[in-house]
C-alpha cells in the first residue's frame, strides 16, 4: 500500500478500537529551548500532525507529555485539554522516597531513634524536592552514607555531590544552554531563591542587588522575562497558594548555584541581595502574624509557609557573613510557635544564639538578647521551665548592662511567670512586682495591666481571693481604657473564676458572659480583609522596603490555607 494509504489504514482502527499513544518529552519534536536534540524534520512532523489530527472523535486517547505549549500540535488535537502537571501528591512521594531508601540504603534516617537536627533535615529535604520524582531519584540515594543535614547543605550550595550522576543538571543545561544570553543571566539571578518566588517585589530584589554590585554589571536584567521563561518551559508554575507568587521545580535552585559557583562575585551580589529583600519581607510578615485580626494571622502563617524556604537561606546567609539575623528570626518563630512547631523553632533559636558567640556592638548584643528571649518564649511552650528562667536572666543581664531599665519589665515578668509555673508564688510575686514598678514608673500603663493581671493569678492560687479580685479589677480598668478588648475578656474570666470559688454564682456568671461578650467583640469588631501592603525594613533595607509597598501576594483563599 502507499503510504497515504498505509496512513489512512491506521487511522480507521485507531479511530474504530480504544488504543492509547503516548508522545513524552515531545518538546523534542519541535526543537525547541527545553528539548534534547533529537528534533523530527519538518516533513515528518507534518506528517506526524495529521495522523494525529485524524483521530479526533474516534476512540483512541492521546496523551502528549511536554514542557512547551506545542502550539504548532494542539490546534488540530488535544487544543485547550492542558493539566499542569505538579510533583506527587504527599502520600506518593513519601512512597517513593522509602522505595528509594530501601534500594540504595539510608532507612536509619527513618527511625524513631535518629537525631532530631538530622530528622528535621530529612523533612525539610522532602520539602524542597517536594515530590518531583527526578531531583528525588537522583538525590535521594546520597542518604545512604551522607546525612540528611550535609545532602541538604550540598543542595541549596549547589555542590556537585548532590547529584554525582549529572542527571538533574543535564536535564535543565537543555532549557538553559539555548536561551537568549540576557535571559540567561536573568534567570541566573534568581538562583537564592528557593521553593518560591514572589514575583511582585522582584524589582525590589534588583533594587537589592544594586545595593553591593560587587563589581558586577547588572544590565540589562529581566526578572519578569525571566520567570516567564521559567513557566514556560515548565520549571515555574503558578504557586497553589499564594497569589502573584510562583512555584519553581526544586532542581532548578541546584541548577543555578551551582552555575554561579564559577562566578564568585556575581554568586556574592545574589546572596546579598537576597538576605536584604527578605529582612525586609520578614519584617511585614511579622506584623501580619502578631496583628489582632484573625484573618491577618492566618494571611501572615500562608505567606511565612510559602516563603519559609527563602527565609531560612536568608538566614543562612547572614550567619556566613555576620549580618544581623533578627528581622528573619523573630518572622520565622512566630510563625513556628503558632504552627506548633516547637522543636523546630528551638533549634532554629539555639543555631542563631550559638552563631553570636561574643556580641561586640550594641546592636548585636540587642540582637542576642532579643534571641534569648524567644528561646525563653519556646521553653515555657516546651515547659522546659530550667531552660527558660535561664534564657530570661542572660536576657536581664544584657539589658541591665545596657543600661535600658524600661525594657527590663519585660523580662522581669517572664521570669514571675516561670516561677508562677514552678508554684514558687513568693517568686513570682517579687517579679512580678518589679515588673509593675518599672511600668508604672515609664507610664506604661497596658504593660502594668498584664501584670496585675498575673498578680491576680498568683493570689488567686494561693486561695487570697479578695486580693485576686482586686488586682483583676485594676488590670481590667486599665484594660477597658486602651481598648483591649481581648485582654479585658481574659480578665472578665478570671473573675468569674475567683466570684465562683467564693460561691457567688450570680456574679460568676454575669462574668462570664462578660467575658463572652468582650471576646467576640475583638474577633468581629477589627476583621478585614489582610493583603500585604507595606513593608518596613532594617535600617541597612531601607532602600529597598520604598520599592516593596507594591506587594500584591496573599492567600488564594481568605482562611490563608488552601
Amino acid at each position: 500500500m502507499s503510504p497515504a494509504a498505509q496512513t489512512g489504514l491506521v487511522t480507521a482502527r485507531l479511530r474504530a478500537a480504544r488504543h492509547l499513544i503516548v508522545i513524552d518529552n515531545a518538546e523534542s519534536i519541535a526543537a525547541s529551548p527545553a528539548a534534547i536534540p533529537h528534533a523530527l524534520p519538518d516533513l515528518e512532523r507534518d506528517r506526524l500532525v495529521r495522523l494525529l489530527a485524524g483521530l479526533r472523535g474516534g476512540r483512541t486517547l492521546l496523551l502528549v507529555g511536554s514542557r512547551e505549549d506545542e502550539a504548532w500540535l494542539a490546534g488540530s488535537t488535544f487544543a485547550g485539554s492542558v493539566y499542569d502537571l505538579p510533583g506527587l501528591d504527599p502520600q506518593a512521594a513519601a512512597d517513593l522516597m522509602e522505595r528509594i531508601l530501601d534500594r540504595h540504603g539510608g532507612t536509619q534516617w527513618l527511625s524513631e531513634t535518629t537525631e532530631q537536627v538530622q530528622r528535621e533535615a530529612l523533612t525539610d529535604l522532602v520539602r524542597l524536592l517536594d515530590g518531583y520524582p527526578l531531583p528525588m531519584t537522583v538525590v535521594v540515594p546520597q542518604l545512604a552514607d551522607t546525612p540528611p543535614t550535609q545532602v541538604l547543605a550540598e543542595l541549596r550550595a549547589g555542590h556537585e555531590n548532590a547529584d554525582p550522576t549529572m542527571a538533574a543538571r543535564r536535564a535543565i543545561e537543555y532549557s538553559h544552554g539555548k536561551l537568549d544570553p540576557v535571559l540567561q543571566k536573568s534567570i541566573l539571578l534568581l538562583a537564592p531563591f528557593t521553593a518560591s518566588i514572589p514575583v511582585p517585589v522582584l524589582d525590589a530584589y534588583v533594587e537589592a542587588l544594586r545595593i553591593d554590585p560587587a563589581g558586577v554589571d547588572l544590565d540589562p536584567v529581566d526578572l519578569p522575562a525571566a520567570v516567564a521563561e521559567l513557566r514556560r518551559v515548565g520549571l515555574a508554575a503558578e504557586h497553589p497558594t499564594m497569589v502573584g507568587f510562583v512555584q519553581i521545580v526544586p532542581i532548578l535552585p541546584y541548577f543555578l548555584r551551582n552555575r554561579l559557583r564559577d562566578n564568585p562575585a556575581l554568586e556574592q551580589t545574589c546572596g546579598n541581595g537576597h538576605y536584604l529583600l527578605y529582612t525586609a519581607l520578614a519584617a511585614t510578615y511579622e506584623k501580619l502574624l502578631t496583628g489582632n485580626d484573625p484573618r491577618q494571622r492566618a494571611t501572615g502563617q500562608a505567606v511565612v509557609k510559602a516563603e519559609y524556604a527563602n527565609l531560612t537561606a536568608a538566614v543562612d546567609h547572614a550567619r556566613r557573613t555576620r549580618q544581623p539575623v533578627l528581622a528573619l528570626i523573630r518572622a520565622l518563630s512566630h510563625y513556628l510557635d503558632q504552627t506548633q512547631q516547637h522543636g523546630t523553632r528551638r533549634s532554629l533559636l539555639e543555631v542563631a544564639i550559638a552563631c553570636h558567640p561574643i556580641a561586640e556592638t550594641p546592636d548585636e548584643q540587642w540582637e542576642l538578647l532579643d534571641l534569648h528571649n524567644m528561646a525563653g518564649h519556646t521553653a515555657m511552650a516546651q515547659h522546659r521551665l530550667g531552660d527558660a528562667a535561664q534564657h530570661y536572666t542572660t536576657e536581664l543581664a544584657m539589658k541591665q548592662a545596657l543600661g535600658n531599665r524600661r525594657s527590663e519589665a519585660v523580662t522581669y515578668h517572664q521570669l514571675g511567670r516561670v516561677a508562677q509555673e514552678q508554684r514558687r508564688f513568693g517568686q513570682a510575686e517579687q517579679h512580678y512586682r518589679q515588673a509593675l514598678d518599672i511600668d508604672l514608673e515609664f507610664g506604661n500603663r497596658h504593660g502594668a495591666a498584664r501584670t496585675y493581671h498575673n498578680l491576680g493569678v498568683v493570689a488567686q492560687e494561693q486561695r487570697r481571693f479578695e486580693q485576686a479580685e482586686q488586682r483583676y479589677r485594676q488590670a481590667l480598668d486599665i484594660l477597658l481604657e486602651f481598648g483591649d478588648r481581648h485582654g479585658a475578656a481574659r480578665t472578665y474570666h478570671q473573675l468569674g473564676v475567683v466570684a465562683q470559688e467564693q460561691r457567688r454564682f450570680e456574679q460568676a456568671e454575669q462574668h462570664y458572659r462578660q467575658a463572652s461578650t468582650s471576646c467576640w467583640s475583638s474577633v468581629t469588631g477589627t476583621a478585614r480583609p489582610a493583603p500585604i501592603t507595606s513593608l518596613a525594613g532594617s535600617r541597612r533595607s531601607s532602600g529597598v522596603s520604598s520599592r516593596l509597598s507594591s506587594i500584591t501576594g496573599k492567600p488564594r483563599h481568605p482562611a490563608g490555607v488552601r
